[in-house]
């Protein structure tokens, strides 16, 4: 939308621009180049080959030519050097800053521009460019610039500061102000920002004033018209007041039939609707009050809040969504689409959207309320993002003619991110007196409350312990309390390969989970065979205390020696016992797993081979 005149005058446009671009700004980049070798920018990648002058540019060299101003030295001289070293930006921001002093405003911003590309984060080559680009008006350019130095720079104020003259110039008001705002509250000292942002704030008040009083005058014309017909405004509220709602109804789309632009009517029936508790019919008046009044004040609120009654959290997102890019530094909407995820069940999103509200606004009430209820439900959810663990498992191994100790060992590192858990891990396997290692990387990406999927990548140093290469993939589903999945997994082995595929079927039944998992394997080459299992699991409290028992029986390759797996499979039986607790005291962030296992494999000679062992797991959450 276009400003008044006022803003786009040419007389305060010139103000504007002659703040932006003030001596102090522009003497404060080129003086940059005195302290060029305190930043990050500077490239050490040339030395010093020969005596010929431009084979000795150095930023201190080119600092003293430009003091001197040697101006035409220093093009000659950077012009051959760039030849050989295009990607020295020392070079071509000294370069750059000689076409200024020779008014060659063009040439200068090509040298910067390919100083950029070699060397995005320099800083003084960006505001520079910047600079060059507000004289010339380019201001979409200016705040193409001063974006892409936010990933660099991260609430630099000088940014900042030419990222609000950019909206400005491009009749973004409020952006402006908004972005000014940023700078005072990180730099209160900041006298320049100060400046234009009481300018600007003064050019808002005026502007809303002026609209204040053609909406006054349009209202008041509205009811005069109105009181003719016997209904007003007053007279709807009066009805209101008296809940006689359904009259209050009837009247206002009778009044709004003759003046349906008076929104403060359409927001009054949407009251009434809510009242009558007719929600959809409410979300439409509200909707059309928005359209044309984006901050009434009181829509916004009461049309959240249908969406929330009607639990349509994915229309009250788009509404928070909308506010968080109108407002991005507050924290007020980031703890509202916390809600909307707590209310969806997410408590692990709405705890990392609370993180972030908190990072915003630390003492927040709203915010430490709702991280409050989401520990009431389930401590695990608010313990931490982040896991450490080590797993431990050990086998006493018994077989016709061996006796040996099996050990396999794993340490992880897991992150609750926005859209799922990732877990790396490192894993350690000795057994037949043989040793090797694993990397192995997890993803639980989460698209909905009804699917998640399962990935898995890992590399093995040794083909008898671990595969080569393993890739995984595996979906799951939840509708009530019935869950299904269904997975692969592919593993290469030197030169032959095994694959294997599952699905599961379970089902919960108050505070249980029972399960039926059926695993298929498909060696490269030899018999196929398959592996029933059955779990039954007992959840306490909270998520992270249960107990479980799973059973098996079947077939299945010998995975202890992963090289033999084309050649023959075993029968075997097996059952283990598993206990998950949250270790007392440490307020679920510290997590214990014991679990014991007894299993039996007969191989096709009739050699029996048993094994007991036990497994022990800790995990810190933070």
């Amino acid at each position: 939308m276009m400003l008044s005149k006022y803003i786009t005058s040419k007389k305060f446009r010139t103000i504007i621009l002659a703040i932006s671009l003030s001596a102090v700004v522009l003497c404060s980049v080129v003086s940059n180049a005195e302290n060029i070798d305190k930043t990050n920018n500077i490239n050490n990648n040339q030395t010093a080959v020969s005596t010929k002058d431009w084979k000795d540019l150095t930023p201190k060299k080119l600092k003293t030519m430009y003091d001197a101003q040697k101006y035409p030295d220093i093009v000659v001289q950077s012009k051959i050097y760039l030849k050989y070293y295009p990607k020295d930006s020392d070079v071509r921001y000294y370069l750059a800053l000689t076409f200024i002093k020779l008014k060659k405003p063009g040439l200068a911003g090509q040298q910067l521009t390919l100083a950029l590309q070699s060397t995005p984060d320099y800083l003084g080559v960006r505001l520079l460019l910047i600079r060059i680009k507000l004289k010339q008006e380019k201001y979409a350019e200016v705040l193409k610039l001063a974006e892409e130095g936010d990933k660099y720079h991260k609430d630099n104020t000088e940014l900042l500061y030419d990222k609000a003259v950019a909206y400005y110039f491009l009749n973004q008001l409020q952006k402006s102000i908004q972005t000014l705002e940023v700078i005072v509250k990180l730099e209160p000292q900041n006298e320049k920002s100060q400046k234009l942002l009481k300018n600007l704030q003064k050019v808002e008040a005026e502007l809303k004033a002026k609209k204040m009083a053609k909406t006054q005058e349009q209202k008041q014309e509205e009811k005069a018209k109105a009181k003719k017909g016997g209904i007003d405004i007053d007279y709807i509220k009066g009805l209101i007041k008296d809940k006689r709602y359904v009259k209050s109804k009837q009247k206002s789309i009778e009044y709004l039939q003759h003046y349906p632009g008076d929104v403060d009517v359409r927001y009054l029936l949407a009251i009434i609707y809510n009242k009558l508790k007719e929600y959809e019919p409410a979300k439409q008046q509200l909707k059309l009050v928005l359209q044309g009044y984006p901050n009434y004040e009181g829509a916004w609120d009461l049309l959240l809040d249908l969406e929330f009654k009607t639990r349509s959290y994915q229309a009250a997102l788009k509404l928070i969504y909308a506010k968080q890019q109108q407002y991005p530094g507050d924290a007020k909407f980031l703890y509202l689409e916390a809600k909307v995820y707590y209310m969806r069940g997410y408590f692990f999103k709405s705890v990392i959207i609370l993180n972030r509200a908190f990072r915003l606004e630390p003492h927040d009430e709203n915010s430490k309320k709702l991280f409050i209820a989401i520990k009431d439900i389930d401590p695990y959810f608010t313990a931490g993002l982040n896991e450490v663990g080590i797993f431990q498992n050990n086998q006493d191994v018994s077989s016709t003619n061996d006796n040996t100790i099996w050990n396999y060992t794993s340490i992880y590192y897991g992150r609750q991110t926005f859209y799922g858990k990732i877990i790396a891990r490192i894993n350690y396997a000795h057994r037949f007196r043989r040793s090797g290692y694993q990397g192995e990387l997890e993803a639980y990406p989460v698209i909905n409350k009804h699917l998640y999927f399962h990935i898995d990548l890992a590399y093995g140093t040794n083909p008898s312990l671990f595969p080569d290469e393993r890739y995984g993939l595996g979906a799951f589903t939840y509708f009530s309390n019935i869950d299904f999945g269904i997975t692969g997994r592919f593993d290469k082995i030197a030169q032959t390969n095994l694959t294997v595929a599952s699905s599961r079927l379970g089902m919960t039944l108050g505070s249980y989970w029972i399960y039926f998992r059926p695993y298929y394997f498909v060696p490269k080459e030899g018999p196929r065979s398959i592996l029933y299992t059955l779990g039954i699991r007992k959840y306490g409290n909270y998520v992270d205390e249960y107990v479980e028992l799973v059973i098996g029986g079947g077939r299945a390759p010998d995975l202890a020696d992963l090289q033999t797996v084309s050649f023959f499979n075993l029968k075997m039986n097996f059952a283990q016992f598993t206990v998950h607790f949250p270790i007392p005291g440490t307020e679920h962030h510290g997590i214990m797993l014991i679990a014991v296992l007894a299993e039996r494999q007969v191989f096709p000679n009739g050699r029996v081979r048993k094994f007991g062992g036990i497994n022990l797991g800790f995990a810190w959450r933070f």
